[in-house]
This record gives structure tokens, sequence and C-alpha cells, in this order.
């Protein structure tokens, strides 16, 4: 430690010791930290929750989000930015009624949802055409 900062000391009451903290970023121990850490890839371009699902990749759950969505309201209008999840958002009501319980597991809404009713599903993806002038 720098000599200008006096070195903190933790104090364990199961074993009335005083420890100095362990430092995650100890040069003596090089990757420490980051072992104790889950690594996920990120899914940047994964458009589907089964892909995302299947590759176990980094998912921030908003699947309580969904099930407001689903009963709350009558028609939704989803404006977001380019790259923001609408697609993913798409495909995560596509699974969820067509009654995919298995991609939900562990999510907020695999509980809530009744799974033995699914539900027919039309998507129109215009990801992928060229639109120009008629």
């Amino acid at each position: 430690m720098p000599p200008d900062i006096p070195e903190r000391r933790l104090h364990d009451h199961r074993r009335n010791e005083t420890t100095p903290p362990t430092n995650p970023f100890d040069p003596e121990r090089p990757g420490a930290y980051l072992a104790r850490m889950e690594r996920r890839m990120l899914p940047v371009g994964i458009q589907t929750l089964r892909e995302i699902r299947r590759m176990d990749c980094y998912y921030v759950d908003k699947t309580a989000h969904v099930l407001r969505l689903t009963r709350e309201g009558k028609y939704h209008f989803l404006s977001r930015p380019r790259r923001f999840g609408k697609s993913l958002l798409v495909d995560t009501l596509k699974e969820l009624f067509e009654g995919n319980g298995e991609l939900f597991r562990g999510l907020a809404i695999h509980g809530e949802w009744d799974w033995a009713v699914k539900h027919p599903v039309v998507r129109f993806d215009f990801s992928g055409g060229e639109f120009g002038d008629p």
C-alpha cells in the first residue's frame, strides 16, 4: 500500500480477530478477482432468447416487465433507438406465447405464466430487407 494511506483492518467478529482485508487485485495472485467472477459472453448481435439462453450469455431479466406488458393495456407502441433490444423483446414475446417454458426457467416470469396454454404467433421480420424507392 502507498505510505500515505493507512492500512485498513477488518474485524472478524466470529473469531474475535483483526485481519487485513484481501485485495482482489493482488499482484501476487493475478486473476484472483476474475477467477471468482462468472465469465459469460456478451450477446452482441444475438437477437433470439433461445440462442442467448443456450449459449449462457449475459441476460438482464426483464420478463417481469414482459408479464406486465401482457396483462395491462390493449395496444403497445415500441419506440426505441436502433440496437436497443426491440427484436429480442419481440422474440421473447414469441417464445412466451408459444409456451416454451424451458427457456424461461430461472427467470421472473417462469412461475407466473401458464405454460400449458400455447398461442399461434405470426411474426414479420423486416430486418433483412432492402428498402428503396418504389
